[in-house]
Order: C-alpha cells, then sequence, then structure tokens
C-alpha cells in the first residue's frame, strides 16, 4: 500500500469531503486553520510544533518543520488543501 501524506490547511475547501481521514498507512497533518475545524478528529493527526499557541490546548502529536520535510519526501502520495 502506498503512504500518502495529507496537509489541510482549509478544512472548508470543496475537497476536504472528499478525504477519507481513517486511510491506513496515512498522515494527516493540521496547519493554520485545519487546527481548528471542529470536522477533523485531531486525535490521529500531527501538528506544527510552532503552531502551539501558548494557553490553547491542541490534540494530537506535534511534529517539528525537519519531520514535515522528512514525510514530504517519504509519500508516496501528497494531498494538501
Amino acid at each position: 500500500m502506498k503512504s500518502r501524506l495529507v496537509i489541510i490547511r482549509n478544512p472548508e475547501s470543496s475537497l476536504f469531503g472528499e478525504l477519507n481521514l481513517s486511510r491506513e498507512g496515512q498522515k494527516v497533518v493540521l496547519t493554520q486553520n485545519g487546527l481548528f475545524s471542529p470536522n477533523i478528529d485531531k486525535n490521529n493527526c500531527f501538528f506544527l510544533e510552532n503552531e502551539a499557541i501558548t494557553g490553547n490546548t491542541i490534540s494530537g502529536k506535534a511534529i517539528s518543520y525537519d519531520a514535515l520535510l522528512d514525510a514530504i519526501i517519504d509519500a508516496d502520495q501528497l494531498v494538501t488543501i
């Protein structure tokens, strides 16, 4: 199975409804507005560690920019919305 990386910046995009976020072999990274969307189960997602806002709890796992670059390079498929 091919690995897929999904980077969600705009969960209001019409393409968001087309994604299967629980797909096996997939990593989901939330950035910007994606962090605060109520339509995403953030417990299975990653977020950039520098986007964590002090005093605001964000569920999920923090990753660095270096880890995100590694994930982009290693992914067979990349989807960004």
